[in-house]
């Protein structure tokens, strides 16, 4: 073998060796990333689960559809349960389930089946523009017991809305609807992690009299004190 030859199979070598400890490097830190992504993830769950319901829920579902669709009902709520449980309060746990459930079995950024809709506008008082990804949550709600967590009915997910009013129809099932319950609609407005906007008042719909439309008026939230 001439010097040329050992020379070309030294450096194809080292090339082996090199692209083998790239790709042993890649599996190495793979796991390391998703972990972080995974950490990231259920650390914003909890934050958004105690200020502002099942808004991250939805953005996760949203992302994670494939991996979730391949989960049961039970496993998705077996698995919430285990990242949040005593970490938010009860009701919002099962609100945080029921949600994204709800997105991961739904075709679109409507969740309730049915033939029947509530509708109306969503607004705040400040002349301002949402950010640019900023996501409107309206939620139906049988909010019929007081000491019962709400019950959803319906949702609608509006991303990319821009600026107020923002108009909505929220679906549902007229065979879900009881007479003598009490149904009301509540919103959220919501970047990133961060919780924006959200009503502070029920707003009544369908039954009893009410009309299958409301005007939603949202306050803004204060940004939490850095510690």
């Amino acid at each position: 073998m001439t010097d040329e030859e050992t020379s070309t199979d030294a450096v194809g070598s080292a090339d082996e060796t090199d692209e083998d400890t790239s790709t042993d490097q890649e599996r190495m830190t793979d796991p390391l990333e998703e972990a972080e992504k995974g950490g990231k993830f259920f650390r914003r769950v909890c934050w958004l689960g105690v200020i502002a319901g099942a808004g991250v829920a939805v953005a996760y579902a949203r992302n994670q559809r494939q991996k979730l669709a391949a989960m049961s009902d039970d496993e998705i709520r077996a698995m919430l349960q285990e990242k949040l449980g005593g970490r938010v309060a009860d009701e919002q746990l099962v609100e945080i389930q029921n949600m994204v459930i709800s997105k991961v079995r739904g075709t679109g950024a409507t969740t309730g089946s049915g033939t029947a809709s509530v509708t109306g506008t969503v607004t705040y008082r400040e002349k301002i523009a949402m950010p640019q990804d900023a996501v409107v949550i309206v939620q139906l709600q049988d909010t019929s017991l007081m000491d019962v967590p709400a019950v959803d009915i319906g949702a609608q997910v509006i991303e990319g809305a821009g600026t107020v009013p923002v108009h909505f129809s929220v679906g549902f099932d007229p065979a879900e609807i009881i007479d003598n319950h009490t149904y009301s609609l509540r919103a959220t407005i919501t970047s990133g992690d961060e919780l924006l906007w959200t009503t502070d008042t029920a707003y009544p719909v369908i039954t009893r009299g009410n009309p299958p439309t409301a005007e939603l008026l949202l306050i803004a939230v204060p940004p939490p004190v850095s510690a």
